[in-house]
């Protein structure tokens, strides 16, 4: 899970937030919210992966947050839409669908979570 808070006041701003969002989506996140995005990995090698890439493709200004949740810890989010619970699921193995909308998509290791707070260079 990737949670990005990037300046946007002035123009030249505005387009580096907008290129690193769109980075992201090429990279296959999907938008959870507007400064959300998620994505599945196969395993801690893969996420690692993205780590890099998010690395070498930073904004200029701004903060970049990355989130690894663990299939167990992505099994215990309680989730909320349209005011209405969704049903947990019990003991499966989260599937990313191909088609078709879904409000949450993860990024994730088998290690425990890991939270790297990297602050974009000014």
């Amino acid at each position: 899970m990737v949670l990005v808070d990037l300046p946007v006041v002035e123009e030249h701003d505005r387009k580096a937030a907008t290129a690193f969002r769109q980075f992201l989506l090429d990279e296959g996140f999907e938008m959870a919210q507007f400064s959300v995005y998620m994505r599945l990995c196969s395993g801690k090698e893969n996420a690692e992966k993205y780590y890099r890439h998010i690395e070498m493709h930073l904004p200029p200004g701004g903060k970049v947050h990355i989130i690894t949740l663990t299939d167990k810890q992505f099994e215990n989010i309680v989730r909320f839409q349209n005011n209405i619970q969704e049903p947990r699921k019990k003991k499966s193995r989260p599937v990313m669908p191909v088609l078709g909308f879904r409000p949450f998509f993860w990024l994730f290791s088998r290690a425990k979570i890991r939270f790297i707070n990297i602050l974009a260079r000014n």
